[in-house]
């Protein structure tokens, strides 16, 4: 089966960087009203949504990569490992300006902290720390930001973001509709596999690789059940075996967006 994309998702993608410089202008505005000096962002997802700037380096832990918001700049920054000069090369944006550092954690602190140092004394710097939002960041940023010579103002801004983020990006649109397609074709198409004493963890396995084959990147998560009352849905497939007047239940993702969405058939 091949996933074909409407034209509003076509052209959704395409007007990636038109959506990506409305955002950071966004961000800019509510840093200004909420009396900020500078936001830092540190999650693939925050990274993602502002810079517009995608990679695969998020896997590695050893090269950070920060995108840092400034009230006096109208350009967001990206603290990128040199190695991904070429990367960044290919997907230019002039709302995005990308600085290189040559090395891993340490180097990549010293970088962000240089982009910052031109900040008075006190200045409120905020990061993408708090309800529902746990960045990625370094205690050496920290530290750095609170040395004597500059005493930042150090806080979370998880309220800030959010209330950007409500409105969702051209790419995040196009992605999760792709994601919901994926999640609900697979579910029903998987209900030729069923069969009495399958088990869930099976019949999780058997989607994972139906997903995969429809388009998804990854399944990181895919809780099933087979139960007459009902189990949580965070426990782990088990080897829970099928058995008649069962309720199957799935809940499915995608891995850059999530479908949201739960599938439940009955077995008579």
């Amino acid at each position: 089966m091949q996933m074909k994309l409407s034209d509003g998702e076509q052209h959704g993608i395409a007007s990636t960087c038109l959506g990506e410089a409305e955002v950071i202008a966004r961000l800019c505005a509510n840093i200004a009203d909420a009396n900020v000096d500078a936001v830092i962002l540190t999650s693939w997802q925050n990274c993602d949504y502002y810079s517009g700037f995608r990679t695969l380096f998020w896997t590695l832990d050893t090269r950070p990569l920060l995108a840092i918001a400034r009230r006096d700049r109208a350009r967001i920054a990206i603290i990128i490992s040199s190695s991904e000069e070429r990367n960044a090369q290919a997907w230019p944006n002039r709302h995005v300006q990308p600085m290189y550092h040559h090395g891993y954690t340490e180097v990549a602190v010293s970088a962000a902290g240089e982009f910052l140092n031109d900040l008075s004394a006190g200045a409120a710097v905020r990061f993408d720390y708090g309800p529902d939002m746990f960045g990625r960041g370094s205690i050496a940023l920290i530290d750095y930001l609170r040395a004597a010579q500059r005493k930042c103002r150090l806080s979370h801004q998880a309220d800030l973001i959010w209330q950007q983020r409500l409105v969702k990006s051209q790419h995040e649109l196009a992605t999760k509709r792709q994601a919901r397609r994926i999640a609900t074709a697979s579910f029903f198409a998987g209900l030729a596999d069923l069969r009495l004493d399958m088990d869930e963890y099976e019949f999780g396995q058997l989607l994972k690789q139906r997903m995969i084959a429809l388009g998804a990147d990854s399944v990181d998560r895919l809780p099933v059940r087979f139960d007459r009352a009902g189990k949580s849905y965070e426990q782990p497939n088990y080897n829970v075996p099928l058995a008649p007047g069962n309720f199957i239940w799935v809940g499915a993702r995608r891995a850059d967006q999530i479908s949201d969405l739960d599938r439940v058939a009955k077995d008579q």
